[in-house]
Formats: C-alpha cells, sequence, structure tokens
C-alpha cells in the first residue's frame, strides 16, 4: 500500500518538528493555520487516514493524540497540489502564507510551480484594496462538483461563476434532436423549448438516453476518442462531459503524434477554455503551445506563429518570462520563423 500524498506530507511535517524543540522557520506559521478539528472530530475519515499513515511512520516521534488530529487537518486542509510543467499533480506541499488566500472560482490569480518553489501570480490587473483570490477547485467544473470538493475546505463559495445559471445552463446543454441547435435546461433541469426551431417534445427516453450519455462520458474518461462520437450525438459541443473528454482526446493525440486529430480537438477546446476559463489561464497558455508545436509537425508555419505567439503572451503572464516552460515555447517560435 502507497501513502497518498497528504499522508506523506503529514510524515514529513511529523518528522521535521520532531527534530527541532519547538516550531520555527517553515514550520512556525503552521499556528496560524486553521486545523477544523471540530469538524473532522470522530470522523471515520481521520479515523482511517491515520490509522494508514500509523503503519509507516515511527511512533516515537508521534505527538498527542490531539496533536495529530491538528496537524493532519491543518495539512489537508490548507495543502497545495505541486504540478509540473503539464500541469501534471506529482506531490502536496504546505505553503502556509499563500494559504491565507481566500479562493474564488473566478480567480484572479494562479500558483504555479518552478520544482517545489510556489508563486502566486497576478493573471489580471489587480486594484489597491482588491482581495487576492485563486481557485482551489478545477474552474470547468459544474458548481455542485466544485462545491463538493470546497466542502473538503470548509469554504462555501459565492463567486460570480457559482451564481452565474447561464454559464451553468451552457455546461449542461444538449443538442436540439429536431435541429441540432444548442438547448439550455431551466433551473430544474429540464429542457423545454428549442429556441431555434420550437421543438419542446423532450420525453422521458429522452431523459433516460441523457442519464445513459452522461454516466458513459465519466465511464470512459480513459478512452476518450472512442467516446466523442457517441457524446456528439445528443450532448452539445459546449456541455461540459464533451469538454473533459476532449482534455483526454486532445492530451492523447499529442502524445501519439496524431497532429490533424490534435489540430481538430485543440481547436474545440479553444472554444471552451474561452468559454469557461479566466483571462491568462496556464491550461489555455499550454493548449496553444501544444498546439503551435501540432501545426509545425503539419507543415504550417502560419499557424504554428500564431499558435505559439498566443501561448508566450499567456505564459509568459502565468510564469514569467524567465520561466523554463517560456524558453521552450522561444524555441519553437525560432524553429518556425527560420
Amino acid at each position: 500500500m502507497k501513502l497518498p500524498f497528504h499522508l506523506r506530507l503529514l510524515g514529513r511535517i511529523l518528522y521535521r518538528q520532531s527534530t527541532r524543540e519547538h516550531e520555527q522557520g517553515a514550520l512556525g506559521p503552521m499556528c496560524d493555520l486553521c486545523p477544523h478539528t471540530e469538524a473532522l472530530k470522530d470522523s471515520a475519515e481521520l479515523r482511517i487516514q491515520l490509522q494508514k499513515l500509523l503503519l509507516f511512520i515511527n511512533k516515537d516521534i508521534l505527538p498527542d493524540r490531539l496533536q495529530l488530529e491538528s496537524l493532519y487537518g491543518k495539512s489537508s486542509c490548507n495543502c497545495f497540489a505541486i504540478h509540473d510543467l503539464d500541469l501534471k499533480d506529482i506531490g502536496v506541499g504546505l505553503y502556509p502564507q499563500a494559504a491565507m488566500i481566500n479562493h474564488s472560482c473566478k480567480s484572479n490569480c494562479v500558483s504555479t510551480f518552478r520544482g517545489t518553489k510556489l508563486q502566486i501570480r497576478a493573471l489580471v490587473d489587480i486594484q489597491p484594496g482588491e482581495e487576492i483570490c485563486y481557485s482551489y477547485t478545477e474552474k470547468g467544473n459544474i458548481t455542485r462538483e466544485r462545491r463538493d470538493v470546497l466542502s473538503k475546505y470548509f469554504f462555501d463559495c459565492q463567486c460570480p461563476y457559482c451564481l452565474d445559471d447561464d454559464r451553468e445552463a451552457i455546461m449542461k446543454s444538449v443538442k436540439c434532436p429536431s435541429c441540432q441547435a444548442q438547448v439550455k435546461p431551466n433551473k430544474n433541469e429540464r429542457y423545454e423549448k428549442c429556441s431555434s426551431c420550437g421543438f419542446s417534445d423532450f420525453t422521458a427516453e429522452f431523459y433516460e438516453d441523457l442519464k445513459d450519455y452522461v454516466q458513459y462520458a465519466d465511464d470512459v474518461m480513459h478512452k476518450p476518442r472512442n467516446c466523442l462520437v457517441e457524446l456528439d450525438k445528443i450532448l452539445h459541443p459546449d456541455n461540459i462531459h464533451v469538454v473533459r473528454i476532449l482534455v483526454g482526446a486532445f492530451a492523447a493525440a499529442v502524445k501519439l503524434q496524431e497532429w490533424t486529430k490534435a489540430i481538430e480537438y485543440g481547436k474545440r477546446l479553444d472554444r471552451a477554455y474561452e468559454l469557461y476559463l479566466p483571462p491568462n489561464e496556464p491550461d489555455t497558455g499550454l493548449l496553444y503551445y501544444k498546439m503551435g508545436k501540432a501545426y509545425y509537425h503539419l507543415g504550417d508555419s502560419e499557424n504554428a506563429l500564431i499558435s505559439l505567439r498566443k501561448a508566450k503572451k499567456l505564459l509568459c503572464v502565468a510564469y514569467g518570462r524567465d520561466s523554463q516552460l517560456v524558453d521552450y515555447v522561444e524555441d519553437w517560435l525560432e524553429f518556425c520563423e527560420e
């Protein structure tokens, strides 16, 4: 059995605290973090997690039960996912000062990494007195899913994205069975009438099919391209389940060097990111970077340059002009300009 990232982090904190008489240095600010011990107290999840930890850790370095629960709460509720240049999670870390920053699904800053060093970078101009917020969860998820994740951080979000009913409806939109136009659900998640052709015969069978397609999308996330053809029969291209499958299909096409497919999926993702992500998001910059490489391999230097220049502009904001990722983009720009 392998320890989850957050338990490895807790084990490392316990070891470091056992080697010093008092909290100091990087661990000192942990005192200011909220442990949420009352909410965690007597929970089955807490017992299970601590039992896992005890299988791997030297009992001599353990504090008393109350302090252990407090450290668990502080580390698990305030940790950051550490990711690589492709934004894939490779671990977690505790950054007490950064943990003080509040959440907003519509964030104005982003956390990026250089190795294990965390940077908080502004995505837009932030005015004096304006609160700095970053997103604790995936911005492209529907509100219910985001709130489920946020509940683990004991956070209730009321940001513009969470209160935007139209954005939520677009995420759940389907194709009109008659004319294929976009049909958005009402607040009760019922599809009433197509605004393009007037079709309104959304039968019980339609809802059963819709439920099956959504479940199908969740079940085949690791086989994205086989799934897209089926989902396109009923779900609108802006539906969030289609977008999730597109993310996987694009990644697979790039990995397999299927550049024509990568461009096809990338163009569809470009629209989705414009709909659902704030300006200057790293995900959008990475999309343009990979599309630029795909265009280059297809011999289309003109579109490669357009995509790579967009990528550089966005990634300079998210990572900084002196970052390794921006260096990679500049190398590809040189290839295309030769």
